[in-house]
């Protein structure tokens, strides 16, 4: 499964974007920085285009020996590189439970 970052495309300018409900307006919650985040009508300077994502979505979809996660873009790269930090540092922390468990 291709997993891709932030591409640029059409999409922010093409938005229908509504106010919230009052109860989902405050600052902190997730749903009111997504909006924050998507407020503007461009992408972060960076972001790569959208042809350059298919490009190479095309060419890695010939491969026979692809891993079941594919990370695409510098973005998803460094999220996934954080999950495995973050699973190996749960998994240190806590194998001494199963030092002493035989069969």
């Amino acid at each position: 499964m291709i997993s891709p970052g932030a591409f640029a495309t059409n999409g922010m300018k093409n938005m229908h974007r509504v106010d919230p409900h009052p109860a989902y307006a405050k600052p902190t919650l997730g749903a009111s920085q997504v909006r924050a985040h998507l407020a503007g009508d461009t992408f972060p300077p960076g972001t790569p285009p959208v042809a350059a994502g298919v490009e190479v979505i095309y060419k890695v979809a010939a491969f026979a020996d692809l891993p079941q996660r594919f990370p695409l873009g510098k973005d998803a790269v460094g999220a996934a590189k954080a999950k495995i930090t973050a699973e190996q540092e749960v998994a240190e922390k806590w194998a001494s439970w199963s030092d002493n468990l035989v069969a």
